[in-house]
């Protein structure tokens, strides 16, 4: 299932590229926790996905809450898997500890952390740990439950932008590798990225390789020509049967020597069976012995 949630990720891409001000939304846990509800809609607000996260933690399945806030993220960021490979590996459930796995493609608006974490503390009698990314300290694990907050800083929009991307990804493997023996849920929250932002072609356009590569050659006749055609070129002027000429004269021939023979057949059978030969011609004193008798 988390597979086919990545995939539905990477076919949003069009509808992601038509909603500049969405990001995606990651929720997993060790506990299993009934996480369909939340993932079932691929584009929703950020006050839907609060909402629903609020429903699906409503038990208090876990002892720990990691809250990562990463701004500045669009779902092109998180397609292709290579600056975030801890992340989809928890998400495919490569792991024996996740048992419960949710993405959303596209949310409008951001997910309130702030508000989610306040809910947590009363609802599960949590205490709230604020970590400092720069200078990470490693919580303290004896009080239980907690919500433990981390905010990113903004990812910038330069070629540097994966690479920022693949550290904070480290970082939160190191964060969770914390709690290893732990019971937790991740939920990580993003923010879409700045009017400035202009998403890479090679993430827009993947390159797609065929399966064999000397099927363009085999098949190179089959191709459409797509090619541009000039559009100033004029229309010849004149109705249809004007410009092209359907009866040509050897056509017309045909039709005329046709018609000639159908009219000669159609006679020729008609004189055939207006033939009229009585029966008393084929009767024996018609015959030869008759004749002789009649003389």
């Amino acid at each position: 299932m988390a597979l086919q949630r990545l995939s539905l990720l990477a076919m949003t891409l069009p509808l992601a590229a038509s909603f500049q001000n969405t990001s995606p939304f990651f929720l997993l846990s060790t506990n299993q926790i009934p996480v369909s509800s939340l993932d079932s809609i691929p584009l929703q607000s950020g006050s839907s996905v609060l909402s629903s996260t609020k429903d699906v933690l409503s038990t208090c399945p876990s002892d720990t809450y990691i809250l990562i806030s990463q701004p500045g993220t669009s779902p092109l960021d998180f397609t292709d898997g290579d600056a975030t490979p801890h992340l989809r590996k928890l998400l495919q459930k490569d792991t024996d500890r996740v048992r419960s796995s949710a993405t959303i493609p596209n949310v409008l608006g951001s997910v309130d952390v702030n508000e989610l974490a306040q809910w947590l503390s009363q609802k599960c009698h949590a205490r709230i740990d604020d970590i400092d990314v720069n200078a990470y300290i490693s919580p303290s694990q004896s009080e239980l439950p907690r919500v433990i907050k981390a905010e990113f800083p903004m990812l910038p929009v330069d070629e540097f932008r994966a690479g920022k991307l693949s550290s904070y990804d480290s970082f939160l493997h190191s964060l969770l590798s914390t709690f290893e023996n732990q019971s937790l849920t991740l939920l990580y929250t993003t923010t879409p990225p700045p009017a400035s932002y202009v998403p890479s072609q090679e993430n827009l356009s993947p390159t797609y390789e065929m399966d064999d590569p000397f099927a363009s050659v085999l098949h190179e006749d089959l191709r459409r020509d797509v090619s541009a055609h000039d559009s100033e070129g004029t229309l010849p002027e004149g109705g249809l049967f004007e410009r092209y000429q359907f009866f040509s004269p050897a056509i017309f021939m045909t039709l005329i020597v046709s018609i000639l023979l159908l009219l000669v057949l159609y006679i020729a059978i008609s004189a055939l069976s207006g033939l009229q030969v009585s029966y008393f011609a084929f009767s024996k004193e018609m015959g030869p012995s008759g004749y002789k008798k009649i003389q």
